[in-house]
């Protein structure tokens, strides 16, 4: 039921009992406005609720609290009936005894007596607990207590009762009234060695003195005594066996050492035996001077000639004689245990062996052979130096087997101007530095190799490395014209071929000259006959002051020089001089070769 229809059921009830005669009108009338006060809120009629009119619907919600009265939200019904911690309820740390403050008897506390008795310093102190204390015949009384009486009796076996002096009943000796000898204070040598001040003044004042003076110690020289050295082990001595300085210590000499110090080594045992850096013992009781060394297990014997012989094997008288027929002869074992005599060589000849199974033999060293045809090396040729003349058509030379020649080295040169080359190769499937064959194209040309455990090596080589010409005579060059230039005769020339060379040349010139001054000889390298170097690289001049009348005058002129010449295709380089005079004549001009020998050289370098 609504409250407005509650308000109109009641509001009917009142007009009817205004009307009715009977005498509970009145009764009715008050019931029916006190229940519509109180449904108001006031004395009057409610027209609204919570600012609501008509039909109006309340729930709790709707209630609010009083002033004096309020409503519990479902949140705070619940706090009061479940498990939670809440501002409605107990806490937990509330009943923890660490947030109570003040005081409870100890007899409220049911356990406390037990708890007291299991306290580790109540449990240690009552252990601790004595009645009386007696001091007996100990070497050390120790009584740390705090707080507590103690009372004890000295028995007279422990202090001598003559030395307690001036003893009066209740009175406490003074420190200087008591006298103890030291023998009778058992740890007085001990406490008097660890007293600072005792050992301050052993380990760090100067000394003086002798060792047995009083005060002050030092120990003089030759007053220690080896007895009073540090104990060492058996077979050892005192060294510093470092490099540089240092405490001696221990060094141990083992058996069959000796004490010494080998190169770049400290001192230390060195080993007597046969083995590197070992000394070595005389293994013999009966060595003699002239006997021979023999080596043994632990070192060295004697052996006289006698008793060589016979461990060796055999005297020498044991040598037949018919092998030894004459001085020189060589015995070599041509069998096994079997003695031979090596045949004799020719003079200049060198012994050589014929390797592993094989006689030695005598051979030329450095044999030289020329030949006009192809050439095949063996290995017992003997052969150094081949020199082939190929003239128009190739030669073939081909190395001995390297396997056994290892060492051996081995020169061919070609000696021509013919156009025939030298093919030089390895006997297949040997190669030389890597290929089949070398060919030799030039004159002089030549190539040197040597065998080595894998193939032939070419250690040198060189097409025309060296051209040359010297001579020791004198040659006429001009006899009859001044002033120009000519050439050598036609031997004083090189013909070089392309590529880079070094030219050295010398040349003595002599002329006679009968009238003339200012006179000048000339001489030159050029790559034209009778004429001079085009660039004056080459030319040399030698220059006289001399004015005279028809005497005849010898004139001489020495040159010397060296350069590099670079040609591109085969080129001759020629030889000249001039003989130059303002005016005059001569009578000669030639080469002083009894004097100077005329020398020209070329070396290639590429």
């Amino acid at each position: 039921m609504s409250i407005t229809s509650l308000k109109n059921d009641l509001l009917a009830i009142y007009n009817s009992a205004k009307v009715s005669p009977m005498t509970e009108e009145t009764f009715a009338l008050q019931e029916a406005t006190a229940i519509v006060n109180n449904i108001s809120g006031s004395s009057g009629i409610v027209s609204a609720v919570n600012g609501m009119s008509g039909d109006v619907i309340l729930d709790q919600d709707d209630i609010s609290d009083g002033a004096t009265y309020g409503r519990f939200t479902l949140a705070r019904i619940t706090d009061l009936t479940d498990a939670g911690d809440s501002t409605l309820h107990y806490h937990a740390t509330d009943r923890a005894r660490a947030t109570h403050t003040g005081t409870q008897a100890a007899s409220t506390i049911s356990d406390f007596d037990t708890e007291v008795s299991n306290n580790t310093d109540v449990s240690a102190n009552t252990s601790a607990r004595h009645s009386a204390v007696t001091v007996v015949d100990t070497s050390t009384v120790n009584l740390i207590l705090n707080g507590q009486a103690i009372s004890g009796v000295v028995l007279p076996g422990g202090v001598d009762h003559n030395q307690l002096l001036n003893y009066a009943s209740n009175r406490h000796f003074l420190q200087s009234e008591i006298s103890i000898p030291a023998s009778q204070i058992s740890d007085f040598d001990v406490e008097v060695s660890n007293n600072s001040t005792v050992v301050a003044k052993i380990t760090n004042a100067i000394h003086i003195g002798d060792v047995a003076g009083s005060g002050i110690l030092s120990i003089t020289n030759n007053a220690v005594t080896l007895a009073k050295l540090a104990t060492q082990g058996a077979n050892t001595l005192l060294a510093n066996a470092t490099t540089g300085a240092a405490v001696p210590s221990a060094v141990a000499i083992a058996e069959q050492n000796v004490v010494g110090r080998l190169t770049g080594g400290n001192i230390a045992g060195i080993s007597i035996g046969i083995a590197d850096n070992n000394l070595v013992q005389i293994d013999s009781v009966d060595v003699g001077s002239g006997e021979y060394v023999r080596w043994t297990a632990n070192g060295v014997e004697g052996r006289t000639v006698a008793e060589l012989s016979l461990e060796i094997g055999a005297s020498l008288s044991g040598i037949p004689s018919s092998l030894l027929t004459e001085q020189g002869d060589i015995i070599y074992a041509s069998a096994p245990n079997t003695a031979s005599s090596l045949s004799h060589g020719s003079y200049g000849q060198v012994l050589k062996t014929g390797g592993n199974a094989a006689n030695p033999r005598w051979d030329w060293y450095g044999k030289s052979s020329g030949v006009v045809a192809n050439y095949v090396f063996s290995t017992t040729d003997g052969v150094s130096d081949l020199l082939v003349t190929t003239g128009a058509t190739n030669k073939y030379v081909t190395l001995p087997p390297r396997s056994a020649n290892i060492g051996r080295k081995i020169k061919v040169q070609k000696v021509d101007s013919g156009a025939g080359q030298v093919y030089f190769s390895g006997l297949v499937p040997d190669t030389i530095n890597g290929t089949p064959w070398w060919n030799i194209t030039e004159k002089y040309g030549w190539v040197e190799a040597v065998a080595d455990n894998s193939e032939w090596r070419a250690v040198s080589d060189g097409n025309s490395t060296k051209r040359e010409f010297i001579s020791a005579a004198s040659e006429i060059i001009n006899t009859t014209t001044l002033n120009t230039w000519s050439n050598f005769p036609t031997s004083h020339e090189l013909e070089l071929t392309a590529g880079t060379w070094r030219i050295d040349f010398q040349v003595g010139l002599y002329g006679a000259i009968t009238t003339g001054s200012d006179i000048l000889i000339y001489a030159t390298l050029s790559t034209t006959t009778a004429a001079e170097d085009a660039v004056k690289t080459w030319t040399c001049e030698s220059y006289v002051n001399q004015s005279h009348a028809a005497s005849t005058w010898a004139i001489i002129g020495f040159f010397k020089k060296s350069g590099i010449v670079y040609p591109v295709a085969t080129t001759i380089y020629y030889l000249n001089a001039k003989w130059y005079s303002t005016a005059g004549t001569y009578a000669s001009f030639s080469t002083r070769g009894s004097v100077q020998n005329t020398i020209i050289r070329a070396w290639r370098l590429s």
